[in-house]
This record gives structure tokens, C-alpha cells and sequence, in this order.
């Protein structure tokens, strides 16, 4: 009885010793784990820290102006002069990927509201397509860190965009929408700048930027009638002439009211002048333009069919009203001559300076669906969207994205 008493209390003390132990174990394990967490917490706030101390620098306000054919000026702000030693204007051509420094330019430290230029001469005055960029390098290494500046496109192309008409010119009183053509020429031209200049590099003028126009001391309606020809005139020594415009028909076309035609009349119209007959990159653009639009109005429901007649010089159509006015038919490229060669004003202005030019009518304001698109929706940036799309397409930049 003895002995198994003293068994017992061997066994006993054995297991509390072993219990002590994994007890001891754990709580180590427990402080060990605690000390590495520390050590990397105490990491990650070193390297969190040592990050925080270098800001990055770039330059994202980039730009360019076409100064001629030859001559392009990239420029920034001097914002970031305080945080540079050297900037580097670098320059790739359109399709390929290397990068080469144009110029390097050297910060005097001050931030005082400047802007920064250097001007990039050209090989030739032949069509060139660049992306540009503005690299940095940082004045204090351990608290900036210099970063490749934002991409820009430039080209030396030059656009002439005629905003057709005037402020309040063909308004529709039958509705309450209050749509105007002439103010709607003027919207669709601003968007179509912006995209030009954004997204391919090219550079435009307007014949007017507000709701009046002014050349050569003629005013509104006096562009528009008599003095007409010097909206094309316009365009000396531009790559193109476009002239803006919504679509009309003849008084109750079709048997429907004038101001009510259903969407199968809607269809887009590309007039060329006599210069752009005889340039393949004027008609390649017109083309391009019309089956752009053809599918963008199709796409919202504006017209019964996507697709464009193209044309090449032989087959471009003489226009009458028949066509104009046809319904569930095809836009195309059309030309239309008169006692003095091109019949539309405008057209026979850019003639005159040997400029190719277009009269885009993007599609009818006397459909009801259309005006409701102008007024109230975003058609001014679908039908601007294929403008310069078609014109960038034309001139060949498109293959190079």
C-alpha cells in the first residue's frame, strides 16, 4: 500500500513538473514572437518613413505650340523649379519606343509663376508626328526622387475649323428645344479642337471662338451671303479647311413636315472643294469622317444605316436635292459646282489659297431625335469624336497609336 502511495506521488509530481515546463515553453515562445513582430513593425516604420522622405517629382503640364512647319515649342511651368537641378525635353518619334533628349534646360530654383520653353526644330517641313515628354532631375536625392514626365503628342499640322454660321442662325421655333445650328457649330468646334490637340497633336484656328465672327472687317451676316469666301480664305497655308454644319431639307420633304423629318432622311454628307478632289489625303479624310459618323449616329439611334458610300475622285457624287433629301439611303462624299467653280462659298475661299476643303454635314437638325441629341445629350462629343478621328485617320496618325 506504501509503495503504490509513493508511486502516485512520483507520478504526480512529474506531470506539475511538466506542466511548469510547457507552461515556461509557451510563455517564451510568446515573448520571442512579441520581440519579432516589434522588430518588424520597428522595419516597416523605418522604410515607411524612409519613403515618406522621398517625394516624387514630375512634370505634368506639358504642352506645345506649332510655331510653323518646321518649328515646334514644348513648354511647362516653373513650379517645380524649387525641387529640380536639370530638366530634359525628350523626343520619340510617333512608331517607335526609344527616347532622345532634345535639350536639357537648367532650374534657377525660383518659382515664380513663369512658363518654361525650348523650341524643337524639325528635320523638314514634311508631316512629322512626336511624343514629348519632360524629365527631371531632383535637386535633393534624399527627400525627392525624379519621375518621367507625363507623354504628349505634337505634330506640325495645321487645321482651319469654320464653326459654320453665325449666333442664333437656323433656330428651330417648332419645339422647345431651342436648337440653333450656329450655336451648335460652335460647341462641336470647340470639342473638335480640344480632341485634335489632345489626342493627335494637331494644331487648329478657328474663324471664330464666340457666337459673332469677324474677317476683314466683314461681320455675321455678311460671312454668311456676300463676303462668304473669306471664311475659306481663311485657311492660307493651313493642311485643311473643315466647315461645321447640321443638315437641312426642303420645305415638307417627303410628304412630312419640314421641322418633323422621320430618322431615315439622317445620314452624313461630306462636301469637297476642287483642291481636295485632287489630294488623296483630303478625300482619304472625308471618307474616313463620313463613316465615322454614319456609325456614331447609328449607334444612338439617329439614322437607319451604318454604313458610308466612299469615294475616290471619279466617283465622287454631284449633289442635288433628290439625294439630299432621300431617306434609308447612304451619305457619301459630294461635290457641287457652280458658274465659279466650287458652288458653296467657303469651299471655293479655300480653294483660292490651295487649301483642301471639307464641308461636314454631320446630319439633319429637322429631325426631331437629332435636335433632342444636340440639346440635351452628348452628341457634340460623339460627333466631334469621329471628326477627328476621320482627320487623324486621313492623315495617317491613326496607325501610329
Amino acid at each position: 500500500m506504501k509503495h503504490i502511495r509513493k508511486c502516485i506521488l512520483l507520478l504526480i509530481c512529474l506531470l506539475t513538473a511538466s506542466a511548469g515546463l510547457s507552461a515556461c515553453s509557451s510563455k517564451e515562445e510568446q515573448k520571442q514572437d512579441v520581440t519579432q513582430t516589434e522588430k518588424q513593425m520597428n522595419t516597416d516604420k523605418n522604410f515607411s518613413a524612409a519613403a515618406k522622405k522621398l517625394q516624387p517629382v514630375k512634370v505634368t503640364d506639358t504642352a506645345f505650340t506649332r510655331l510653323s512647319r518646321t518649328e515646334l515649342q514644348i513648354s511647362w511651368s516653373d513650379s517645380l523649379n524649387p525641387y529640380v537641378t536639370e530638366y530634359a525635353v525628350l523626343r520619340k518619334e510617333a512608331a517607335q519606343s526609344d527616347w532622345n533628349t532634345v535639350i536639357t534646360l537648367h532650374s534657377d530654383g525660383e518659382s515664380l509663376g513663369r512658363t518654361l520653353a525650348v523650341t524643337d526644330t524639325l528635320p523638314d517641313d514634311s508631316m512629322h508626328q512626336y511624343f514629348y515628354r519632360v524629365d527631371v532631375t531632383a535637386a535633393s536625392p534624399d527627400k525627392y526622387t525624379g519621375e518621367a514626365g507625363e507623354e504628349i503628342p505634337a505634330t506640325n499640322l495645321i487645321i482651319c475649323i469654320d464653326p459654320g454660321h453665325f449666333e442664333g442662325k437656323n433656330a428651330i421655333t417648332s419645339d422647345n428645344l431651342a436648337y440653333a445650328e450656329g450655336d451648335f457649330n460652335l460647341s462641336l468646334a470647340s470639342e473638335l479642337e480640344q480632341t485634335l490637340k489632345n489626342n493627335y497633336g494637331i494644331s487648329s484656328k478657328l474663324t471664330r471662338s464666340t457666337g459673332s465672327i469677324t474677317i476683314g472687317g466683314y461681320k455675321d451676316q455678311q460671312l454668311d451671303s456676300s463676303h462668304i469666301s473669306l471664311r475659306g480664305e481663311f485657311s492660307e497655308n493651313c493642311d485643311l479647311f473643315v466647315s461645321l454644319h447640321t443638315n437641312a431639307n426642303l420645305e415638307n420633304a417627303g410628304g412630312s413636315p419640314t421641322e418633323q423629318q422621320p430618322i431615315s432622311i439622317n445620314k452624313p454628307i461630306i462636301f469637297v472643294n476642287s483642291a481636295a478632289l485632287d489630294d488623296p489625303t483630303a478625300l482619304r479624310i472625308a471618307n474616313e469622317i463620313g463613316s465615322r459618323l454614319a456609325e456614331a449616329s447609328f449607334d444612338k439611334g439617329l439614322s437607319t444605316t451604318r454604313t458610308f458610300r466612299t469615294a475616290g475622285a471619279e466617283d465622287v457624287l454631284e449633289w442635288t436635292d433628290a439625294y439630299n433629301d432621300s431617306r434609308n439611303k447612304e451619305g457619301t462624299v459630294c461635290k457641287r459646282t457652280g458658274t465659279n467653280g466650287d458652288y458653296y462659298g467657303v469651299l471655293r475661299g479655300a480653294s483660292n489659297v490651295q487649301v483642301p476643303g471639307l464641308i461636314i454635314e454631320h446630319g439633319f437638325h429637322t429631325v426631331p431625335e437629332v435636335r433632342q441629341a444636340a440639346v440635351n445629350e452628348d452628341l457634340k462629343n460623339v460627333w466631334s469624336k469621329a471628326d477627328a478621328e476621320g482627320i487623324a485617320a486621313g492623315f495617317g496618325l491613326l496607325e501610329n497609336e
